[in-house]
């Protein structure tokens, strides 16, 4: 196979893959010959016999990571070894995956394992990954930061409830709810941290889940109000939608 046989005639990709917001491929001199399938989410089950009743009872477990593999090329027309070799750890760190006839949505990367390589020319070669994403697709909107000075409502866009994250800058006991979620802090100096998706709350390196009651906050689909104490001056949220 030739490299060229993937490039849309007029020299351009037909799509490209961008590496957590910052490496495209194709200027990497690395080619998808095919765009890879995404597979579906699956739900996880447990299913539970019950003694002297027919059948099982299920019940939900959440959703499975999501594997699949992808096929590259990769062209140098001076010394490929060493194009492969700046691209490995690009590879093996990746964190995020996102496709350009797709640019609103991306992945979020659990494993990135490289297959062995093999020569197709002098200056090219075939290789393949196995990669393992999150069960969900992320909204690129949702990773941008949104900044409240006062009680709102926030429309999730998504199709299953997201994780916030939040930067809630106030003092002394500040108090706050997303819709039915509520939760306080108390002794706050300056500002707090919340992750929603780790269940932490925090001040950088400071743990203060001590000080936290309540409910980690979650936006459901759809509209969800949003109220802060008085004691609360501002907050930078980033609502990480997402979609089944």
């Amino acid at each position: 196979m030739s490299y060229h046989s993937i490039v849309e005639r007029g020299g351009k990709m037909a799509f490209d893959m961008i590496i957590d917001n910052t490496y495209a491929l194709s200027d990497k001199k690395v080619y998808m010959p095919t765009r890879p399938a995404i597979p579906p989410n699956t739900k996880r089950m447990q299913y539970i016999e019950i003694p002297g009743r027919d059948g099982t009872v299920s019940m939900f477990d959440g959703y499975d990571d999501r594997p699949f593999p992808i096929d590259f090329n990769i062209y140098d027309g001076t010394n490929v070894n060493k194009k492969l070799r700046e691209v490995n750890p690009i590879f093996s760190n990746c964190k995020t995956i996102k496709f350009t006839d797709d640019p609103e949505i991306y992945y979020k990367v659990k494993e990135f394992k490289i297959s062995d390589k093999e020569r197709v020319f002098d200056k090219a070669y075939e290789f393949s990954a196995e990669v393992k994403i999150e069960p969900f697709d992320y909204l690129v909107e949702g990773s941008k930061v949104l900044t409240l000075t006062s009680s709102t409502t926030l429309v999730n866009p998504g199709t299953y409830y997201s994780e916030p994250t939040l930067k809630i800058y106030g003092s002394g006991t500040i108090n706050m709810s997303i819709g039915s979620y509520s939760f306080q802090v108390t002794n706050v100096s300056g500002y707090v941290q919340i992750n929603s998706a780790l269940l932490e709350c925090y001040k950088d390196t400071d743990p203060l889940g001590d000080k936290m009651t309540g409910s980690f906050p979650l936006f459901v689909p759809g509209s969800n109000k949003i109220t802060l104490s008085a004691t609360i001056t501002k907050v930078e949220l980033v609502p990480n939608w997402r979609f089944l």
